[in-house]
């Protein structure tokens, strides 16, 4: 009985995920299991409801919680008499929810297996009329889990430097093509004429001759060999004879005069062994040829494989003699020049999955960005409109974001993640992009050989294509594939952490899951101090709907503890040392704030004509949260809360970007989910104001002379006016 069973053969329905891999639901086969029981058929609902919207990893995780509840199920109904039984799901109420999370620990199972279960009811209530929301008590979790670590310290300058070194040998590899470009490719007359010399009348006369200038004697043994796979028949014929020594000694002196070389040289001496060829017309040879994205797929493994390649007299075409001449090495007293492997040829010209792979750790360690939002960058709409805002070398680049953005929040309405770059600087984020396309270059337009299983739906950015190992090809996953098929950017982060070891606390990194989730927190850390950024400003540049989310995930490691913790100590040797001085003053210190005379901010956007509006006092905003999100003391840049904000100024100049916003708000409106969320109710409100004003505006002429130049500028903002933020707090720092 086998192990483990493929899913095609199971033998319960299958359940569709949204990384397109289905999932069995193998607890039909349960004790309890009945077709004709309201609460098994709402739990199978949840099940196949809820693993349309998820992961296959969270589903199976719900599949194991649906399982432990029918086996409590069991235990509770027949402890209990019928009217306490088990039957619908509303009879799981937060008593019974209770009494499961008891009967997890009693079973050794993860508690948050309870909240699996109660939450999967909760998000398909939302979406069936067929499910009760339960509102079941909230499941005590584990322990909290520890924080992730950021990369410090002389780790963080290895993996920097490590990765600078590579890139720079990627710029070198663009480089490098452009002498392939225009190299003189090989031939295989030319080799075989060169490296494996036919046994003609000439060359054997030159043979001959060379032994006579070096004094050296002719034997049988040498000689017949040569003269039985000689190419002229008379020649062929004297091999049979008895004295064929003395005869071709005769034929020899009596030789013509084409025959007599004025600089003998053994021609046999040469062999394909000690071929050794150049790096470049190797590679123009192969590109030429077709070799190896236009070659037949089913060839890789037959005659173009090493099994197959037995001889020199296998070989077909050029590419199949160097494939002979790399697989097949003889003799080791006949290698007179050792060859890099096959793998090492191809990537002087390819890309490699260790290339990728380090392109995106570099874009992730200078963007804050996940991996997931590198491998969804799109290369005809990764700049954002505002580029170039700023100063022409600052370019503002975005990519999306699907997964962990939010509760209620569906995949199908991806958010935009910006960060900025710079065009002057060879190792940032957009040159890093850019690098990447070139790389791509020789791969693009070819069908993938071949698609793992369940990822036929899931779409391989092209920006990231790279060669799988070659001797792969013809067995496994096929000759080319992207980076986006996590195998492939696992194994090419293990092989960069080969090529490049990187050490933390005398321990070598060795796989991506000790360096890739850590590069945020790393980014978070060194931001912070290079910027004395405080914790709202990297929320926003985290994308992080709350400032709690970075304070717990990314500024909570250890390493920003012992920061506090040094900021504290130094703190309060300073009250030691004003105690010990007696000059400290009651338990708090007087302190007198200076009256702040804060000018009108005029917002103005670089590069445009009129000015937006303007702010009577950054430091006192009024609109609903400002509270929450503007610490006391510091300045507002909230641009898209000015509307509801009583210190906001609108002049003459701010009606053409009003009117620009009223036609951004209704797109928005239009283009919102269908569930309805704080921050659509908000565009509602920030509508009806806009209208206000614009229906209330005392001057025509105004209204009409803004709309001609919001027709004529149009767009005059974007539509997420949190960019706008990011510039005028540059330009105030």
């Amino acid at each position: 009985m086998p192990i483990f069973v493929p899913v095609s053969e199971s033998s319960y329905p299958l359940a569709p995920t949204s990384d397109s891999q289905a999932v069995p639901c193998d607890y039909l086969g349960h004790p309890f299991w009945d077709a004709q029981s309201a609460l098994c058929a709402a739990l199978h609902l949840v099940f196949v409801k809820y693993a349309e919207t998820h992961r296959r990893i969270s589903v199976y995780c719900l599949r194991q919680s649906i399982t432990l509840f029918f086996d409590f199920a069991i235990e509770h109904n027949a402890r209990n008499p019928e009217p306490l039984q088990l039957r619908y799901l509303t009879d799981f109420s937060g008593e019974v929810y209770n009494q499961f999370k008891s009967f997890l620990r009693q079973v050794d199972k993860p508690g948050d297996l309870a909240n699996k279960l109660k939450s999967a009811i909760a998000s398909v209530a939302k979406i069936s009329d067929l499910i009760d929301d339960l509102m079941l008590p909230v499941a005590s979790r584990s322990a909290p889990k520890r924080p992730t670590e950021p990369i410090v310290g002389d780790s963080y300058l290895q993996l920097s430097d490590a990765l600078k070194t590579h890139i720079d040998k990627l710029y070198a590899k663009l480089e490098f093509r452009k002498t392939v470009d225009n190299a003189e490719p090989y031939t295989l007359e030319a080799v075989l004429d060169e490296y494996c010399a036919p046994y003609s009348r000439e060359y054997i006369f030159l043979w001959a001759q060379d032994k006579a200038d070096r004094k050296q004697r002719l034997t049988t043994s040498n000689l017949t060999f040569k003269l039985k796979h000689s190419t002229d028949p008379e020649l062929r014929a004297l091999a049979d004879e008895p004295d064929r020594l003395a005869r071709f000694k005769e034929m020899f002196e009596n030789r013509p005069a084409c025959y007599r070389f004025e600089e003998a040289r053994d021609p046999f001496d040469n062999s394909l062994w000690h071929w050794n060829p150049d790096d470049a017309r190797a590679l123009k040879t192969m590109i030429v040829n077709g070799y190896p994205m236009d070659v037949p797929f089913e060839s890789l493994g037959s005659t173009y494989s090493s099994t197959y390649l037995l001889s020199k007299g296998d070989c077909d075409n050029i590419v199949q003699l160097m494939l002979f001449r790399w697989n097949r090495l003889g003799s080791k007293e006949l290698i007179r020049y050792p060859l890099k492997p096959w793998d090492d040829m191809l990537e002087l010209y390819f890309p490699s999955m260790m290339d990728m792979s380090v392109i995106i750790m570099f874009i992730m360690l200078q963007s804050n960005w996940n991996k997931e939002t590198v491998l969804a960058t799109d290369l005809d709409n990764f700049e954002h409109p505002l580029t170039g805002a700023m100063s022409e070398s600052q370019v503002i680049i975005q990519s999306e974001k699907n997964r962990s953005q939010g509760t209620d929040k569906p995949y199908y309405t991806p958010k935009t993640i910006p960060a900025i770059s710079d065009k002057d600087n060879r190792f940032s984020s957009y040159n890093l992009i850019k690098l990447a396309d070139a790389l791509s270059e020789p791969l693009k337009g070819y069908a993938f050989d071949v698609i793992p299983l369940g990822q036929e739906h899931l779409i391989y950015n092209p920006l990231f294509l790279c060669l799988r190992f070659y001797g792969s090809w013809a067995s496994k996953g096929g000759r080319h594939t992207s980076a986006t098929n996590i195998k492939a950017f696992l194994r090419g982060v293990k092989e960069f952490l080969k090529h490049y070891p990187i050490h933390e606390k005398g321990k070598p990194l060795a796989s991506a899951k000790e360096i890739t989730k850590r590069l945020r927190p790393t980014w978070a850390i060194y931001k912070k101090k290079a910027d004395s950024a405080g914790l709202g400003l990297l929320a926003m540049q985290l994308s992080h709907v709350d400032t709690l989310v970075t304070d717990v995930h990314y500024a909570n490691s250890s390493v920003a503890i012992a920061e506090r913790e040094e900021r504290l100590r130094s703190e309060l040797e300073a009250i030691v040392q004003l105690l010990l001085n007696r000059q400290y003053q009651d338990l708090v210190g007087k302190h007198i704030e200076k009256p702040i005379d804060l000018p009108m901010k005029i917002f103005h956007i670089p590069g445009q004509e009129r000015p937006m509006w303007s702010c009577s006092n950054q430091l006192k905003p009024t609109w609903y949260g400002a509270r929450l999100h503007v610490k006391k003391g510091e300045r507002c840049y909230s641009i898209r809360n000015c509307m509801f904000c009583e210190q906001c100024n609108l002049y003459d100049d701010s009606l053409p970007y009003l009117m620009q916003r009223r036609i951004h708000v209704q797109e928005l409106i239009e283009d919102r989910p269908s569930s309805e969320t704080e921050y659509s109710d908000s565009l509602d409100t920030e509508l009806k104001i806009i209208e206000s004003v614009l229906d209330n505006w005392e001057d025509p002429d105004s209204l009409k002379a803004a709309s001609r130049y919001q027709r004529r500028n149009a767009p005059l903002l974007p539509h997420d006016l949190d960019f706008l933020q990011l510039i005028f707090e540059e330009e105030d720092m």
